[in-house]
């Protein structure tokens, strides 16, 4: 696809329905600046309505291995944005998947460097709105070191918004590899501060949320691993980009959390305690373990009404104890009473003095 001829700077640019103007920086984004996050803003022009250029940028995850369309996650987010109004046009050098617009600039097997020394290039070709920048896998599993890895996507990112000053950068933190774990949460946690630096022009989208389960080899997700990518990146986008927070919700393709209580003991002595664990079962990911708010409430038997009887959150393992004097005979449940599963409960657990 042809570079849109509209030029950079000070430009209005015009995308699906939203309307706001185009805030040009006319210089690079010094890292650690005080200035404000600004949404990419749009406005209609008299040359009417153009779609939103956005170049998917990384390795083998952009370019959508291990996916049976070879679209990755670029199919179902441009089919996202395009139910929630926005009109989408992706750009790049290379081209796969079956999808009606293939272009990206994944370039399997590369490592952060070698993105740096056609970046201008790719840039200067594409003029592109958003840059979705998925790189570092190659680097930590070859063993470069998460540290230098993380600098060197710094690197990036800098030339990135130095050279577009307009652009929006949403980089993701990686998928988390089993057999080299400990340098990809060294990585991921290095670029949180490096995105936190330079936040009027650059955000996170969490990538670690999905699991190895999803992957075809524990590092290339396979359909369903796609869609939750797919699913990232627009949540990550709704806040950056003008009446981004307006947009239809996306369907959630994450699993949901159940919630298991078990007791310590089904008969409990007069005045005496119950110790209740709460623990959450599924196929989850670390953002459903820890912090998760479960209520413990406690319904007499003969009667249908629960009461609470206090609320806690889980650790890092999606567990919670209740240690409880039982108010009388009747039963035990916990609910969840927050996040992505809030309402979900687990089944009664009958207590008896």
């Amino acid at each position: 696809m042809q570079p849109n001829s509209l030029t950079v700077t000070g430009r209005w640019l015009a995308r699906a329905g939203l309307v706001i103007a185009v805030l040009a920086t006319g210089g690079a984004v010094r890292p650690g600046a005080a200035q404000a996050t600004a949404p990419i803003a749009v406005q209609l022009s008299a040359a009417g309505r153009a779609p939103l250029r956005v170049m998917p940028l990384g390795d083998s995850l952009t370019f959508g291995v291990g996916s049976s369309s070879g679209d990755g996650y670029r199919r179902t987010l441009r089919a996202e944005l395009g139910a929630a109004g926005v009109a989408v046009d992706f750009v790049g050098s290379q081209r796969s998947g079956v999808g009606t617009d293939a272009d990206n600039e994944g370039h399997p097997g590369w490592f952060t460097d070698d993105l740096a020394a056609y970046l201008p290039d790719w840039l200067t070709a594409a003029q592109p709105d958003v840059v979705l920048l998925n790189i570092g896998t190659n680097d930590i599993i070859r063993q470069h070191g998460a540290a230098l890895a993380a600098a060197r996507t710094a690197g990036l990112i800098d030339r990135i918004t130095q050279q577009l000053p307009q652009v929006r950068v949403v980089v993701a933190k990686l998928l988390v590899v089993g057999y080299a774990a400990a340098g990809f949460r060294r990585y991921n946690a290095a670029l949180a501060s490096i995105v936190a630096a330079r936040r009027s022009r650059v955000s996170l989208a969490d990538m670690s949320r999905i699991s190895a389960r999803n992957t075809v080899d524990g590092v290339h997700p396979t359909d369903t691993g796609y869609r939750q990518m797919a699913f990232q990146w627009f949540q990550a986008l709704r806040p950056v980009l003008a009446g981004g927070r307006a947009w239809r919700a996306a369907a959630d393709p994450f699993p949901l959390p159940s919630v298991r209580l078990v007791c310590s003991a089904r008969a409990v002595r007069r005045g005496g305690t119950v110790t209740l664990t709460v623990r959450l079962a599924g196929r989850l990911t670390e953002a459903d373990l820890g912090r998760a708010p479960v209520r413990l409430l406690f319904r007499r038997a003969g009667t249908n009404r629960w009461v609470s009887l206090g609320l806690s959150r889980t650790d890092g393992s999606g567990r919670v104890r209740f240690a409880r004097r039982a108010p009388g005979t009747g039963y035990f449940l916990a609910a969840l009473a927050g996040g992505r599963a809030a309402g979900r409960r687990s089944e009664p657990v009958r207590v008896s003095r």
